[in-house]
C-alpha cells in the first residue's frame, strides 16, 4: 500500500475536546457539525480556486477577475419551480447542488454564463446540430 494512502485503513474518531497537537491528519465533515466555517471567506476561496483550475483547463484568463458575491446564491426547492409531472428530476439528468458547499460552484456557473453571453469574442452555437452527428 502506498505510504500516502496507508492512513485510510485507520479508524477515525470525533471528539469535541480532542487535543490536535499530536494528530497528523484531520478532516472536516462537510455538514458543519464538527467545524464552524467562516462561510463567506470559505466560499470566496473555493470560488477563486475553481476559477484558477478552469483557466488551467483552457478557459479565458479574464474569468480570474470574477469576484464572489455571497448574496447571489439562494436556496430553492427545484420541485417547487418545476412541479410538472412531465419534468423528472433524476440524478442522471440533473446535478443537484444540495449543500452550502455547492454555492461557489453555482455562482461560478452563473458567472460563466453571464461572461460568455455578454462577451463579443464568443458566440453561441447551436448544439443540436453538433449532437445530432
Amino acid at each position: 500500500m502506498s505510504p500516502r494512502l496507508a492512513f485510510f485503513h485507520l479508524p477515525v474518531f470525533a471528539n469535541r475536546s480532542l487535543d490536535l497537537q499530536k494528530i497528523k491528519y484531520f478532516g472536516f465533515d462537510m455538514d458543519y457539525t464538527l467545524a464552524v466555517y467562516a462561510s463567506p471567506q470559505f466560499e470566496s476561496l473555493a470560488f477563486r480556486l475553481i476559477l484558477r483550475h478552469l483557466v488551467l483547463f483552457g478557459y479565458p484568463s479574464e474569468i480570474n477577475d470574477f469576484v464572489y458575491n455571497p448574496t447571489f446564491p439562494m436556496r430553492l426547492e427545484m420541485r417547487k419551480l418545476y412541479p410538472n409531472k412531465f419534468v423528472q428530476l433524476e440524478e442522471a439528468q440533473v446535478y443537484v447542488f444540495n449543500t452550502l458547499f455547492n454555492l461557489p460552484e453555482a455562482y461560478v456557473l452563473a458567472s460563466l454564463v453571464n461572461f460568455f453571453r455578454k462577451s463579443s469574442e464568443y458566440t453561441e452555437c447551436n448544439l443540436d446540430s453538433h449532437l445530432a452527428r
